[in-house]
């Protein structure tokens, strides 16, 4: 999208290997999205930033 979207939740109800969705908001529609393809801005937080880039660590080299 490379616009900013709000990061409503994320789950992995469809089993690990089905990776981790993000829901996000994006023009009053819900969507839901590989949260690796997320960019997080890490000045606006600096937690879920860690967590998302951990996750895309494991993805690449460890999943």
């Amino acid at each position: 999208m490379d616009e900013p979207v709000y990061l409503v939740g994320v789950n992995f109800d469809k089993g690990l290997y089905a990776g981790m969705r993000a829901k996000i908001s994006h023009q009053s529609k819900e969507l839901e999205v590989s949260l690796f393809d997320l960019e997080i801005d890490r000045a606006e937080n600096e937690e879920l930033y860690r967590f998302v880039e951990a996750y895309k660590y494991f993805v690449k080299n460890l999943g």
